[in-house]
């Protein structure tokens, strides 16, 4: 990658006498080097679990490169064209298979090329998990109790509850006041309909 101006001064001698020395200079013109591009995505995204890939460049000269992605990027996904980054947050119905994504950068004479990828968007499939604090099955004095949910796979959950067993399925938002022995029955349901089972606290 060398470039610039340079000199050299020679002389020729003949055997007996040396010639007057003379001066050459030799001018090195730039070439402008392909850039490289680098990095292994990750195959598999979340739902609602960030993702993000961002590819290794180099450009020997420093130029400054432009990303690009092909028309297979995922629906869900942004693509930053200064940095090359594949990035976003799918959500539950987002669930697929993007195939032969390719990213690129340009110095704007030459192109590296990634080579394409496949990025697999899971569904949410487990079902969801709900804890009681205190966690008693039957409370024989009035007590105030709080239900937590848990989605492992991230689609948010609603929790349901009754505390008798003809009374309806209640939608949980605020701590139960408990004020007789009751048995306390809860199930959590996520936005993808997938249910525990019923639970008795």
């Amino acid at each position: 990658n060398a470039n610039g101006t340079d000199t050299f001064e020679f002389r020729v001698h003949d055997g007996r006498t040396y010639s007057p020395p003379a001066l050459i200079t030799v001018n090195i013109s730039p070439v402008n080097d392909p850039p490289t591009l680098s990095g292994i995505p990750g195959p598999i995204a979340l739902p609602n679990a960030a993702y993000v890939f961002t590819p290794t460049a180099h450009d020997a000269d420093g130029d400054n490169l432009v990303f690009s992605i092909n028309e297979n990027k995922p629906s869900w996904a942004g693509f930053d064209t200064q940095t090359g980054a594949l990035h976003g947050t799918p959500g539950p119905d987002d669930a697929g298979t993007a195939r032969k994504i390719v990213i690129s950068a340009t110095d704007g004479v030459f192109t590296a090329v990634l080579p394409p990828f496949d990025l697999l968007t899971l569904s949410d499939s487990g079902a969801p998990g709900t804890a009681a604090s205190p966690a008693e099955g039957y409370y024989p004095a009035p007590v105030t109790v709080t239900l937590s949910c848990l989605d492992p796979e991230g689609s948010g959950c609603t929790i349901y509850f009754k505390t008798g067993q003809s009374d309806p399925w209640t939608t949980y938002a605020d701590p139960i006041e408990i004020t007789a022995s009751t048995v306390l029955r809860f199930y959590a349901e996520d936005q993808e309909g997938n249910q525990e089972a019923v639970q008795t606290r």
